[in-house]
């Protein structure tokens, strides 16, 4: 059975006279009057054509019904044009009266009425099931002056709850918030945020996100952009320690006063990621995995990423192939009270050059202890001259095939960071993996951004294994 799509549009919607999935022209009255169920509507006052609307579970009827608590969207699962019935597979109040409709576009998602689809007050979750997806489309803008909550979580049978902007946007969806706080709070499992971009304009923004996963699991937030000059929130996204097993992929964030990723805890993939003019890149504060890889951390006026401020031992940290550059700090600072029980650090294949501290600062840790722990940094790029770290490479040195040249990057603040051949196929495994001799020979570039190979067209960057930034 199809799923529903409720589709999201400023211009043009209506959070009235529209439920976002059915008809692309709604269907609409004033007497819609549920059953002592609540599963059976009956829309006979109204007499509308019901002959359009899909039985197949991705049209949806909306009752406006005020009632906190009371559902306002439902799949629709059978229609009787007939006697003007439609059934549905979650119950509305019943024995009510309501206006209704199905189909068409609506015009936001932060309306009394909308956000019901997220949640419906009192910590009950939305009306929105797993499986659906709420879609804005090209060009929506919307401004939000409270918290948008999402309760109601996804499932392995029906999939996740999608919030989304469309794929591929002409111009993409944007959301203003005007309070010190995160905009979107997920505090849900299996819920995707994806494709749409933020702005705060809160003159205190010391606690303001776009998005921030809060006990919620199993999650990807996608795409999403944080890329005003001023209004923005003070950290881009949030990730508490009740969070596991999210995925931060192909976002862009920048100008943040605190954090590009802000993580206290959970475990987190970030991929494929631009963090630009932040105060600290990415800071991980909690005792639980973290992997960042094919990702740019450019500008930041502190640390590029800082690990581990707080617990006194974390679990497996992987950094590889990143770019950690002219950052005012450390391009990456170990800020954790006893290394010895810092367990299978990994940091490989990255360029962390220009830093206006150490490269790496593992803060006096001995070598003894690093190695104790599996802490392997290799094949890292950490610049020369012009590009040094200010400090020098590392203040422990533990690196195996260490790179001290420049990276001959294009031009990194126009945000090109296409690198020269000073690091071509120096990346791990710089043998057969595996160390087989008639095995499989890896070419691997240090750095995020992968040369193009010889006889290839076109140009410009392209992060590891994704389509990348444009030229």
């Amino acid at each position: 059975m199809a799923l529903p799509v409720i589709l999201i549009n400023a211009t043009g919607g209506s959070d009235t006279q529209a439920s976002g999935a059915g008809p692309s022209t709604a269907l609409f009255g004033s007497t819609g009057v549920t059953n002592g169920t609540g599963l059976d509507v009956d829309l006979s006052a109204d007499a509308p054509d019901l002959s359009g609307v899909a039985t197949d579970g991705s049209a949806v009827l909306f009752m406006s019904d005020t009632n906190s608590g009371s559902r306002n969207f439902s799949k629709i699962t059978a229609v009787d044009n007939g006697t003007k019935i439609v059934t549905v597979s979650d119950a509305f109040q019943a024995s009510n009266t309501d206006a209704w409709a199905i189909g068409g576009k609506r015009a936001s998602i932060g309306s009394t009425t909308s956000r019901k689809l997220a949640e419906k007050g009192g910590s009950t979750a939305g009306d929105a099931m797993p499986g659906w997806t709420i879609r804005f489309e090209s060009g929506h803008t919307e401004s939000l002056t409270s918290q948008l909550l999402w309760r109601r979580a996804g499932n392995t049978t029906d999939g996740p709850i999608v919030v989304e902007g469309v794929a591929g946007a002409a111009t993409m969806p944007v959301f203003s918030y005007n309070q010190n706080s995160a905009m979107f709070l997920v505090a849900s499992n299996y819920v995707h945020m994806k494709n749409f971009a933020g702005k705060n304009t809160n003159g205190t923004k010391s606690a303001s996100y776009l998005v921030s996963f809060q006990a919620a699991n199993h999650g990807v937030i996608s795409n999403l952009k944080v890329v005003d000059a001023t209004d923005v929130p003070w950290s881009g996204i949030g990730i508490t320690s009740t969070s596991v097993d999210n995925a931060v992929i192909g976002c862009e964030i920048r100008n943040c006063s605190g954090h590009g990723i802000n993580m206290p805890g959970g475990h987190v993939v970030i991929r494929n990621t631009y963090i630009r003019d932040c105060g600290v890149g990415i800071t991980k504060s909690g005792s639980t995995p973290l992997v960042i890889t094919d990702t740019i951390i450019y500008s930041c006026t502190s640390h590029g990423i800082v690990l581990g401020a707080g617990p006194t031992n974390l679990a497996v940290t992987f950094i590889d192939r990143t770019a950690i550059y002219e950052n005012g700090g450390d391009g990456i600072n170990v800020a954790i009270a006893n290394l010895g029980n810092y367990q299978n650090l990994h940091i490989s294949n990255n360029i962390i050059a220009k830093n206006g501290g150490y490269g790496v600062n593992f803060n006096g840790q001995t070598a003894p202890a690093l190695n104790a722990a599996s802490t392997l940094v290799y094949n890292n790029c950490t610049g020369t001259g012009g590009t040094a770290n200010t400090s020098g490479a590392y203040d422990v040195d533990v690196s195996v095939d260490n790179q001290a040249v420049d990276p001959q990057f294009t031009d990194p603040a126009s945000d090109n960071f296409t690198i020269g051949a000073n690091l071509a196929n120096l990346g791990f495994p710089t043998a057969n993996i595996g160390n087989v001799a008639s095995g499989t020979r890896s070419y691997v570039d240090i750095g995020a951004a992968q040369r193009q190979a010889t006889g290839g067209g076109g140009g410009g960057i392209r992060l590891a294994g994704h389509g990348g930034l444009a030229a």
